[in-house]
């Protein structure tokens, strides 16, 4: 990815945090935040603040000057820019080679409007945006080594965390350092559990600790 194509994705990344925002605070800790309002294209419930926010995400790439393929859980997979927005098969449309250079994304965000939608309702600190962009690489299918750039936002604080590939991570625009802690029974352990997961019960009881914030980017 070009500096003048990362420099379009940050913009556009911004743009959302500093709309969906708002539009999520106004509404935490009310019955109406969780209300749901249809399901969504991974087949879970999409409550009203996720989708609210996801509109938000949606009306700016439509009106971006660029295109883009956005993929998000509760729309799924779409092209957007220009006006436009369009369902689309995301491993064929990359696959395609007919596009010209204007027609052709220059990105793909992967989106989660709202990650920690049931903090948000019950207004516990620890809910977020996170947006990761891939670079487009036409006639072939994307892999996490595309991944270029990741933003992760609180939602209730208003932590900011960004990275780039190669560069590593910021948390508020100081660099972050990864733990050196390596022995299993020295660290204290973040996740998302459900009940039957016996092999991640396994490996709590290796930890020292436990912690579960209810949002996995932002424990992640």
């Amino acid at each position: 990815m070009d500096d003048k194509t990362r420099k379009i994705a940050r913009r556009l990344a911004n743009k959302m945090i500093k709309e969906v925002g708002p539009a999520v605070r106004e509404y935490a800790g009310t019955e109406l935040a969780g209300a749901e309002v249809k399901t969504g294209a991974d087949g879970t419930p999409t409550s009203f603040i996720d989708q609210i926010a996801e509109e938000k995400i949606v009306t700016i790439l439509k009106n971006a000057d660029v295109y883009s393929y956005l993929v998000s859980e509760e729309i799924g997979e779409v092209k957007l820019g220009k006006g436009k927005n369009r369902k689309v098969n995301l491993i064929q449309e990359l696959k395609r080679t007919d596009l010209d250079e204007e027609e052709t994304p220059k990105f793909i965000f992967l989106i989660d409007p709202v990650d920690g939608t049931t903090n948000a309702t019950k207004e516990i600190p620890a809910y977020a945006i996170s947006i990761a962009v891939a670079e487009v690489n036409q006639g072939r299918v994307a892999t996490i080594n595309d991944v270029e750039l990741g933003f992760l936002y609180n939602l209730a604080n208003g932590n900011f965390f960004e990275a780039e590939k190669g560069k590593g991570c910021k948390l508020n625009n100081e660099k972050v350092e990864p733990s050196k802690v390596i022995k299993v029974n020295q660290m204290t352990l973040g996740g998302f559990t459900k009940s039957g997961t016996s092999e991640a019960s396994k490996l709590v009881d290796s930890a020292r600790r436990m912690r579960v914030l209810g949002s996995v980017a932002l424990e992640l």
